[in-house]
């Protein structure tokens, strides 16, 4: 089984486009959602990215994480989508 990504949103609406490798949330028609995203650890699939239109705002490369903001104590990243300019 190849490692997993779960997606999870506060509300309905979001288009899921999931291909190999890639999974695209379009979220154009919906706004105020906030979304939970959990990836597999690194040992499983070290290399992968996260971006919120065509801005970079997570990026893992093996033990290296860069990201919009810093992790918090239990290991989370959050990242406020109208820090970045979205609404």
């Amino acid at each position: 089984m190849s490692p997993q990504v779960a997606v999870t949103a506060t509300g309905d609406g979001p288009v899921y486009s999931v291909a190999a490798g890639r999974l695209v949330i379009d979220n154009r028609s919906v706004s105020g959602l906030a979304y939970d995203i959990e990836l597999p650890p690194a040992t499983a699939r070290a290399d992968l990215s996260i971006r919120v239109g065509n801005r970079l705002v997570f990026a893992r490369q093996g033990a290296t994480v860069t990201a919009e903001s810093a992790a918090g104590d239990n290991g989370a990243y959050v990242i406020p989508m109208a820090a970045i300019g979205v609404r």
